[in-house]
């Protein structure tokens, strides 16, 4: 069967597409037309699966708003230069562009439901990577196929239209509970979807093929001060022509309290692996009864639709703390549906205050080794003292995904999405009590054999939304960004040989210069007037106007988890810091939305301020950057330029995913760097484990 299409420059901004989108309906077929090196790349989506993955994106072109990549474009099909047999053989694989020597006249249907990978082997999917199709809306007759390459119309592909394409299932999330209950005695939580949205909830967009008519959802429940006594996951089945009808209900019963609180029962909704969504209720808890007249519960909800063609991480988790209290909370999920995930309350306790007291031990303890023979042994017993501070269901998880995702090739992947500020996750020690030592790399003699999480698998952080404005959304955005533009890069660099005060960094220097050489960066300075037009947006570059998409800053840094004036980059010929206040008040992150590395001591380090994510790393994430690499601790001058340079060789220059290419760099801490240094494991990602990078 052929489709005509409409054709858009994979150059257009995602707003202008959709202006563009406007008078067509959903099932119009669309061709995205990328150029690269003089190679043309098509990729064929519908107005309808363009329209949802478009929506209040804010990517500055459709290349990076749909993560397209040249491995992911359709096949093609040259009318005047391919013969029938190979046009027929190549269609009946997949939906195929045909092209008339330059000209896109449409897209070839094939024969059969097979795909190409990715969600639905076309571009245009916005679920879970393993659904077929990708596409909605063709539920159109057949119509008779072009011409076929050098000789006369056919309708020898044509196909059923129930045999391919994805549609979105589409619903708010909701959640129900009695206003008012008191401490100790159970009340249930009814959970499910629904036509019509509570104050504050975003709709949930999910692809499953559209002769899936019922979809199984898993929902998972937590809170802090609450117990669930008969399990926090159960299965929802929901059916696409009463999606309300679906009812699933928790058990929950209150702590006891000294005086009436307000406690947030949290809502997770996971297909396919992916956690789609996120919901919330207040309940009013009363110490002896339920509080009288209460004010109304606020409740709301986030949509997390995954990026299109970006497959679930293998293991997603989701850990949650209270400020002040120990106890931590944990969800799990997996893209891996056979692996059963445990249905109790996942709890453990750090002790009083003791995560924030292991991070300032962390930054003090480990660059006090430089150079001890006991450096490995202290890498590994804080790695195993974090190994200890993770639930046993979490490795149990991991071990079961490891051996799955080597029998498929696969490095895993993890995703922490936490509001807890201070523990080190990356560096838990994996050792042969967790997966097969013949896995591992060998340890050195009287070392115990193992490796930190962050150096084998692809880590990272996220963390959950901390405000919601009206007309701005949730920040930071959910789920973090999968690509990352590179067209723009600024390097700043701390020079402070005239400071009397600083220590000077000629490895720093020259790392900023090599950098900016190499990719074409704009060299800016440590100093006040630099940073204050680089955080105003104010660059210029040859007379034009320069919106960095990737910062790089090379200089001095310093954390304190206590006392944030104390806090960021040290400037150049100043006695002043860049802190994260600062950060907050301007208005970069949030306009050109950049990758920040920042190969400064210490400021991979969060902290907690007026209850929310702090330190620099909650500013820049929280601000909109795409992605955070920074140091928990001090790091030495020429590790830290060689680690540099080479993550930017990986990741920019070999186009290898961030995560991967940190992971690799972590992973050759014990052999190939400096033996007396733990610069290569100190540095913390916060982004997507597939963020990729787009160069233009």
């Amino acid at each position: 069967m052929f489709r005509s299409a409409i054709v858009l420059p994979s150059t257009l901004t995602p707003d202008v597409a959709l202006k563009r989108l406007e008078p067509l309906s959903d099932d119009v077929v669309v061709v995205i037309r990328r150029e690269e090196s003089g190679t043309t790349y098509c990729y064929d989506f519908t107005v309808g699966t363009l329209r949802a993955a478009l929506q209040g994106n804010p990517a500055p072109t459709l290349t990076i708003a749909l993560n397209l990549h040249e491995w992911q474009a359709s096949p093609q099909v040259d009318l005047h230069a391919t013969s029938s047999e190979e046009a027929e053989r190549v269609a009946a694989s997949g939906r195929t562009v045909v092209l008339d020597g330059d000209d896109i006249i449409g897209v070839l249907m094939p024969r059969t439901s097979a795909t190409r990978g990715g969600v639905g082997g076309t571009r245009g999917g916005v679920g879970p990577a393993h659904n077929g199709g990708g596409t909605r809306g063709l539920d159109e007759p057949a119509a008779p196929a072009p011409p076929a390459p050098g000789g006369e119309p056919t309708t020898g592909l044509e196909a059923s239209p129930a045999a391919y394409g994805d549609s979105l299932f589409e619903a708010f999330p909701r959640v129900t509970a009695p206003d008012a209950v008191t401490a100790g005695e159970q009340f249930d939580v009814a959970v499910g979807f629904s036509m019509t949205g509570a104050p504050g909830a975003t709709r949930f967009t999910v692809a499953a093929p559209r002769e899936q008519q019922d979809l199984q959802f898993v929902v998972s429940v937590m809170g802090h001060g609450l117990d669930f006594p008969d399990g926090v996951r159960r299965e929802l089945t929901v059916s696409r022509s009463a999606p309300e009808a679906a009812t699933v209900t928790f058990a929950v019963v209150a702590d006891p309290v000294e005086t009436d609180l307000v406690r947030v029962v949290e809502v997770s909704y996971e297909f396919g692996g992916n956690v789609v969504g996120r919901a919330w209720r207040e309940v009013h808890v009363g110490a002896t009864a339920p509080p009288a007249a209460p004010p109304p519960p606020l409740e709301g909800g986030t949509s997390l639709a995954p990026a299109p063609n970006v497959p679930a991480p293998h293991i997603t988790v989701e850990v949650r703390n209270r400020q002040g209290d120990a106890q931590l909370e944990w969800l799990l999920h997996t893209r891996y549906s056979d692996v059963a995930l445990p249905t109790s309350r996942i709890t453990t306790d750090l002790g009083n205050e003791s995560a924030r007291e292991f991070a300032v031990q962390l930054m003090n303890q480990l660059p006090a080794q430089v150079g001890s023979p006991f450096l490995r042994k202290t890498i590994t017993g804080i790695g195993t003292a974090v190994t200890g501070a993770m639930p046993g269901e979490f490795w149990d998880l991991f071990a079961q995904v490891w051996v799955r995702a080597k029998a498929a090739g696969e490095v895993p992947s993890v995703l922490i999405v936490t509001n807890e500020p201070y523990v080190p996750w990356e560096l838990a020690w994996v050792g042969d009590d967790i997966v097969d030592p013949a896995d591992l790399p060998p340890g050195a003699p009287g070392e115990r054999v193992g490796m930190p999480l962050g150096g084998l698998c692809r880590v990272g952080r996220w963390v959950p939304p901390i405000t919601r404005t009206p007309r701005g959304g949730d920040r930071p955005a959910t789920p973090p960004p999968t690509s990352a533009s590179a067209a723009h890069l600024a390097v700043v660099i701390g020079d402070y040989a005239s400071d009397t005060n600083v220590r000077p960094l000629p490895e720093a220097i020259e790392e900023g210069k090599a950098i900016a050489l190499a990719y074409g960066g704009l060299p800016l300075k440590a100093t006040e007037e630099d940073f204050g037009r680089l955080l105003s947006n104010a660059l210029e570059r040859n007379g034009a106007p320069f919106g960095p998409t990737v910062v790089h800053v090379a200089a001095h840094g310093e954390v304190s988890p206590t006392m944030q004036q104390y806090t960021g980059i040290i400037l150049s010929a100043s006695d002043r810091r860049l802190d994260p206040f600062i950060i907050q008040g301007s208005s970069l992150t949030r306009e050109t939305k950049p990758f920040v590395f920042l190969n400064a001591c210490q400021v991979g380090t969060a902290g907690s301020v007026l209850s929310d994510y702090g330190g620099l790393a909650g500013a820049f994430v929280s601000e909109g950057c795409s992605g955070y690499v920074a140091p928990l601790w001090n790091v030495n001058d020429l590790v830290a330029r060689q680690f540099a340079e080479e993550f930017y060789q990986a990741a920019l220059t070999n186009g290898t995913s961030v995560a991967e290419s940190l992971r690799q760099l972590r992973s050759r801490y014990a052999t190939d760097w400096d033996q007396q240094t733990a610069t290569p494991l100190a540095y913390v990602f916060y982004g997507h484990p597939e963020l990729t990078f787009e160069r233009s």
